[in-house]
């Protein structure tokens, strides 16, 4: 999914407003970007503030990740650890291929939490169509359809027409909409389109899409993707245990750094059901 996460956030740093409108409810969106730094590394996919008491908070998801309450919960942590004043709206837009089955609250002693989930197949593709902006012209292609292959031959003309005069920026908008495209299932029509264009796209030489074709990338690939996961998960699980006990044994932190992605998956389960601290880490595996 790394792929289509970052491909995502590059696109969204370019702006959305249409995406956003939606998203919100809420008419030509603006956001002043914030930074709010993250345990181990990265960002937020977007944040920023909407007016001066008002910041919006932006997930892009790509898959149905069980914890994405927790981890929605952390951030807003982080959050609010920056500037607690702040009412912060969060939502998740969901562009996974399967439909969705997210939760999108926690509930336990001491803890009531939720936030706002979108399935991007609810977007409205025309007026994502008619926008300037590469992303949202993109991002009709994940709104609901019944002909596929009329929607990809929408997006690729808009792109065209918008970039006809701007080869490069048409160019980069392609393969970005290629590298996204197996998400829809939409490999063969993006490529087939793309190929009776006067244009031409490499993605083992594109700026942006080469750093996915790496020579010696496919080495190692599934285990260092599943590593970096986990310790994600990891670092996301310790701070909602710091959270909630205050205080977390060394060699249970050790324990939980040491733990594979699915371990971390079913503790994360424990302590949303609210469970004890000597109960989360018990051998019995919960669902």
């Amino acid at each position: 999914m790394q792929t289509y996460d970052l491909t995502l956030k590059d696109l969204l740093m370019d702006g959305a407003p249409v995406l956003l409108g939606q998203a919100t409810g809420m008419a030509a969106v603006r956001l002043a970007p914030w930074e709010v730094p993250v345990v181990g590394g990265g960002r937020l996919d977007l944040f920023g503030a909407i007016d001066p008491d008002t910041a919006l908070h932006l997930e892009l998801q790509a898959d149905n990740d069980a914890t994405m309450p927790v981890r929605m919960l952390g951030y807003r942590w982080l959050i609010l650890r920056r500037r607690p004043t702040v009412q912060v709206r969060q939502i998740v837009l969901y562009v996974g291929r399967e439909r969705m089955s997210m939760g999108n609250r926690l509930d336990g002693p001491g803890l009531s939490f939720h936030f706002e989930i979108i399935d991007a197949r609810d977007l409205q593709a025309d007026l994502l169509l008619a926008s300037d902006h590469p992303c949202d012209i993109i991002m009709a292609l994940f709104a609901a359809t019944d002909d596929l292959k009329a929607r990809v031959r929408a997006v690729i003309a808009r792109l065209a027409a918008r970039f006809a005069d701007d080869p490069p920026r048409l160019r980069d908008a392609l393969v970005r909409l290629t590298l996204l495209a197996p998400l829809r299932q939409a490999e063969p029509l993006v490529h087939e389109e793309i190929t009776a264009m006067p244009i031409t796209i490499d993605l083992e030489t594109h700026p942006f899409a080469s750093t996915f074709f790496l020579k010696g990338r496919a080495e190692g690939k599934a285990e260092g993707k599943a590593e970096g996961k986990a310790e994600g998960k990891a670092e996301m699980l310790l701070q909602m245990l710091h959270w909630r006990f205050e205080t977390v044994p060394a060699e249970l932190e050790d324990r939980i750094r040491a733990a594979d992605s699915s371990l971390l998956d079913d503790w994360s389960r424990r302590l949303i059901h609210g469970q004890p601290l000597t109960e989360i880490f018990d051998s019995a595996p919960v669902h």
